[in-house]
């Protein structure tokens, strides 16, 4: 037989296109994995007129805007940071929200608000939905819209994006690069608007040890060669170009953004999630030698995002948000197995194997994981994020990393639990028995 990759698939997923690749594979011999790179550097060219206006709004922090743009609101990082922006600031924000008619704008971005515990209705009136589509020209406004909502906003964050670690760069570039270059226009245009920009830990490849701030993007060019990767390592570079232009920015690179600290809400489409759900669930883990979990609370990330937005020392940095001393994988399912769930190591290869016997929960984070099983590979082979410019600038008054210890691990599995993905931990269950 042939293997064809999900991501091959991808860039023609019909019966033709298929076809096509298997006749290919069959006259050639060639692994689909070896396949040329796309010419990232050739992608990442910004328009000739995306340019910085002189203004005095170039250099505004959080603390003095009284309208901001959102990409990304209806998505698990950028809920919490429309959270933030209500509860921070006095400001009206405009969300990118996919064109719905009939008022639905709003009601997308309330439900997922809901979706995490975090919608207020006293604050409706200062959410602005703007319909129209991340991966089209001008956010597929008219001209004149377009316009109309570069005039009247002062301050950008950028966390949008089409996460998918199966998907070929094909398919992502209209969204994350192209969207990206649309958000640069904006920031240009009828004035200087600030971009605070969310890239990702992605953008360097796995097993490469050291990740550093400053890491000249250039030499990581060809390093990567998943869809994901690729388009955010184009945008990164676009953002960078700009820059070089005059404007504005900040860039942060999150890692495995996982559940609230407090409240648990977690991101029902992240794998390292989806591992830790089909893990209680299975009653074993994979069992990989030298896997250190590298996650970061969700509440920290945009807590910390919109510190250093309001920071006018930290304006023009580049801040890496992942957790730069991951704890072994054994000591997080250590801490599981306190909560009453019994978990067996396995290598992983017999653990997949449970995995695929065992049909995941409706709507749960397992539903990720089929399919994407390559693509969480690269969970084991986690790098180690240099992260001095975050450490420095969250200093000052910054919020405070939350420990992934027993208590944080309490805290994901009685959501898991509530949200119907797993048994509720033991210590749950005596709970209710005894009240």
């Amino acid at each position: 037989g042939v293997h064809v990759s999900m991501p091959v698939f991808m860039e023609d997923p019909t019966l033709s296109g298929l076809c096509d690749r298997i006749e290919t594979l069959q006259r050639d011999g060639n692994d689909v994995e070896t396949r040329p790179s796309e010419d990232l550097r050739a992608e990442a060219v910004l328009d000739p007129e995306i340019v910085p206006q002189p203004a005095t709004d170039g250099t505004r922090t959080l603390g003095d805007t009284d309208n901001v743009f959102l990409t990304g609101a209806t998505g698990f990082l950028g809920a919490f940071l429309l959270d933030g922006l209500l509860s921070l600031t006095d400001a009206r924000v405009h969300c990118l929200v996919r064109q719905r008619g009939d008022s639905g704008e709003m009601e997308s971005i309330e439900t997922n608000l809901r979706r995490y515990g975090l919608w207020r209705p006293e604050r409706e009136e200062r959410i602005v939905p703007v319909p129209g589509d991340l991966g089209e020209p001008l956010f597929g406004m008219i001209e004149r819209d377009f316009d109309a909502l570069a005039r009247g906003i002062d301050l950008i964050f950028h966390p949008g994006a089409v996460v998918n670690l199966v998907y070929p760069y094909s398919a992502l570039e209209a969204a994350n690069v192209g969207g990206t270059r649309e958000v640069l226009r904006l920031a240009c245009r009828h004035g200087t608007k600030p971009v605070h920009h969310v890239s990702t830990n992605g953008i360097f490849p796995p097993g490469i040890g050291l990740c550093e701030e400053e890491t000249d993007l250039d030499d990581l060019a060809e390093a990567r060669d998943d869809g994901y990767g690729q388009s955010k390592w184009v945008a990164e570079k676009l953002v960078r170009e700009a820059a070089a232009r005059g404007l504005p920015v900040c860039v942060y690179r999150p890692g495995n953004v996982s559940g609230h600290s407090e409240s648990g809400a977690s991101n029902p489409r992240d794998l390292l999630g989806a591992v830790i759900v089909e893990s209680t669930r299975l009653r074993c883990t994979p069992e990989i030698e030298g896997w250190r979990i590298e996650m970061t609370p969700v509440d920290f990330v945009a807590a910390a995002i919109l510190h250093l937005a309001s920071k006018p020392a930290a304006q023009g940095g580049t801040y890496h948000l992942a957790n730069p001393d991951p704890p072994p994988a054994d000591e997080v399912f250590d801490r599981l197995e306190e909560q009453g769930y019994p978990l067996e190591r396995l290598p992983y290869e017999e653990w997949l194997q449970k995995l695929d016997a065992a049909p995941p929960e409706v709507g749960s984070p397992g539903e990720v994981l089929r399919g994407a099983s390559p693509a969480a590979e690269e969970l084991w082979e986690e790098n180690i994020y240099e992260d001095s410019n975050a450490r420095r600038a969250l200093g000052d008054g910054g919020p405070t990393r939350p420990a992934i210890d027993g208590d944080l691990m309490e805290t994901y599995a009685r959501y898991f639990a509530r949200q119907g993905w797993t048994e509720a931990p033991v210590a749950l269950q005596e709970t209710k028995r005894r009240g």
